[in-house]
């Protein structure tokens, strides 16, 4: 459950300007407060994941709080029975977020506490799009969990191409 996972347990802390192009093949994120932060002025960008899986994320799979964290990329992954927003973008944020097949399960607190796929609480500019899920499978369980959250008056570009959607 959600009240388990310690608050306590971080996962990458990614502060530019000098990380990029970081490469994922087949890990496990498991049991983590944050998987990634990405802050700082500049860079945390181009990170590639290939056949990584994700489980029980408590806050946020993803946040994104830095304005040059751009083309984060998953390729087959599984993001699965997280509590939290799967990716968290800032009023600093970036994004620039593509996800190919895969799965994506969102559960929710156990409390009225609304939780998103995506949750855009800044204003992603024209060159930080756009947000893409294609061949993903989506469940979202429980009464609290949500697609999109977009809080600005800018633009979002956001698809879906060949997506299942469940509510269960």
């Amino acid at each position: 459950s959600y009240a388990s996972l310690p608050a306590h347990s971080k996962g990458f802390h990614v502060y530019g300007p000098a990380e990029q192009g970081w490469k994922f093949f087949r890990c496990r994120f498991d049991y983590l407060d944050e998987d990634f932060y990405y802050s700082g002025t500049n860079n945390a960008s181009e990170f590639k994941f290939f056949g990584c899986h994700s489980i029980r994320s408590r806050t946020a799979h993803a946040v994104f709080d830095n304005a040059q964290s751009l083309n984060i990329e998953y390729f087959g992954c599984d993001i699965e029975q997280f509590f939290g927003d799967m990716f968290k973008v800032t009023s600093a944020g970036a994004g620039a977020i593509k996800m190919y097949c895969g799965s994506v399960i969102a559960f929710d607190r156990a409390d009225t506490t609304l939780t998103y796929i995506l949750n855009c609480l800044g204003a992603m500019s024209s060159n930080q799009q756009p947000v893409l899920f294609s061949g993903v499978r989506f469940e979202l369980h429980d009464d609290y969990t949500n697609l999109i959250l977009l809080t600005t008056a800018k633009s979002t570009v956001v698809k879906f191409d060949k997506c299942v959607f469940y509510d269960t």
